[in-house]
């Protein structure tokens, strides 16, 4: 029992904090429950006032929303029931009112009736137009608000009875409370939704912003993103602010990979040499994969600390013994290596990293060229 009390704590928790929806199911039933025991509250006034006509309405309205509780849980049948609940609640108040005057307050929770018809419009799955429709239904709320006020100031109201006198006071506190409290929960309901929707798109954009800047398959930054970080750093040792230095580096005989074992196997190989890179350099150091096979490493230290770094990256790559769908894949690295020098431009430093690499690749592999 207090295992499924946690459950339901932490599930309120979650939609207060945005991070979960509220269930709709549950919302409008719990809605339409709320509505019955306002209505049942309606039945026990009338039955003490002893108006026959507004007893029975509400005995009816009870056992209508129970049963829009049950049929709010089918989606098809939700703006349908939403249209007919507007259309009892409109009915039941100017009925009241006509009936017992205005001074009653039975008109008082109408006004609420306009939060809650955005709120349903904005929410309700499947509903379009959300403007167009919600707009001329507050009109209608308000044209009928608006007669029954005429009509009730210009006629006796048909239920008069003194002995009660105290009584008619007694529910206008009552109606002006619902208002207030039917608004306040439509205020909170729209303010989680709100929230969530917030936190979602945020998730959303952050969710765009990481797949711009990262290859999906390494998880290591892309070729784009990696531009700007090396154009930074470039700036800053070219204010002589620190050491830059790169690692290119290339995966021996990749392609004979791909066609021996498959292009899957072959991004299991990709996956396992960035999962490497990254336990060989600092947190803030900066991986590219530059293209197919190659990466780039900025790291913010010498050439020499650079060459160590690539010489240790390279003896891992070779001892990693990979176990690709049973069959055991090992590989090896080749990598250049280059520190910054004043006055090169973005493309001539890659390209001085870039021939220190292709050096090696010509003159047997699996080694780290620096000069």
């Amino acid at each position: 029992m207090s295992g499924k009390l946690d459950e339901f704590r932490n599930l309120i928790r979650q939609v207060i904090l945005g991070v979960a929806p509220i269930n709709e199911k549950l919302k409008y039933r719990a809605i339409a429950i709320l509505i019955a025991f306002v209505h049942f509250t309606y039945v026990l006034l009338f039955g003490f006032c002893k108006i026959e006509i507004m007893f029975q309405y509400n005995i009816g309205a009870v056992i209508y929303y129970f049963l829009m509780a049950i049929l709010l849980g089918r989606k098809e049948l939700q703006k349908t029931v939403f249209l007919t609940v507007l259309a009892e609640i409109l009915l039941h108040s100017s009925l009241a009112t006509i009936m017992l005057g205005f001074d009653w307050g039975f008109m008082l929770y109408t006004i609420s009736l306009v939060p809650l018809i955005f709120y349903m419009c904005f929410t309700l799955s499947g509903t379009r137009m959300r403007l167009r429709i919600a707009i001329p239904l507050s009109v209608i709320v308000f044209i009928v608000y608006y007669v029954t006020l005429v009509v009730s100031n210009n006629i006796d109201p048909i239920y008069i009875d003194p002995v009660y006198s105290f009584v008619p006071r007694a529910v206008y506190y009552y109606n002006t409370i619902l208002a207030f409290a039917y608004c306040f929960v439509i205020s909170i309901l729209f303010s989680i939704e709100v929230k969530y929707m917030k936190v979602t798109l945020e998730n959303e954009n952050l969710s765009l912003e990481q797949d711009a800047k990262y290859d999906p398959l390494t998880k290591l930054y892309n070729r784009r993103s990696f531009n700007e970080y090396l154009r930074n750093a470039v700036e800053a040792a070219e204010k002589g602010e620190r050491d830059v230095s790169l690692i290119m580096l290339d995966i021996d005989d990749f392609k004979r990979v791909n066609d021996t074992y498959g292009h899957n196997q072959g991004d299991i190989v990709l996956k396992e040499v960035a999962n490497v890179l990254r336990d060989n350099v600092r947190e803030d150091d900066v991986i590219c994969r530059w293209g197919g096979e190659e990466m780039l490493i900025l790291l913010e230290v010498s050439e020499d600390t650079a060459s160590r770094v690539a010489e240790r990256i390279r003896k891992d790559v070779e001892n990693l013994d990979m176990l690709c769908d049973g069959v055991h894949i090992k590989v090896t690295l080749t990598l250049g290596v280059a520190e910054y020098e004043s006055g090169l431009s973005l493309r001539e430093y890659i390209e001085v990293v870039d021939k220190r690499l292709y050096y090696g690749k010509e003159h047997g592999k699996n080694m780290v060229v620096n000069s």
